[in-house]
């Protein structure tokens, strides 16, 4: 078998030559089809597609509990920001406008 009792984490590890050979003693003891291709074809395109998968898992953004953060999240995070700053700038303004007045009163 392919995977032959391994853990994720390990078969995450596995070197590529590795995943040629299991694979080619898993398609010469297994009878099932492959659409006509090569073991050796096979190994590559399931190879490729596990460094895909962990590519992306590892550089996903995630919140501290480990859910992953969308990108509609992030824009939404962005647009909050936007917001308090705007709110903020408004505050400041007032404070401002109040102080002027204060000092020309002074004054």
């Amino acid at each position: 078998k392919f995977v032959d009792g391994l853990t994720g984490v390990q078969m995450c590890a596995l070197p590529e030559k590795d995943y040629y050979s299991r694979l080619e003693n898993d398609v010469a003891t297994t009878p099932c089809s492959h659409d006509g291709e090569s073991s050796t074809t096979l190994a590559k395109k399931i190879y490729l597609d596990v460094w895909t998968l962990i590519s992306d898992a590892k550089t996903r953004k995630r919140r501290k509990d480990g859910s992953i953060i969308t990108k509609e999240d992030e824009e939404n995070e962005r647009l909050k920001i936007i917001k308090a700053t705007e709110e903020k700038a408004k505050i400041w303004a007032e404070r401002e406008k109040h102080l002027r007045s204060e000092v020309s009163v002074v004054a």
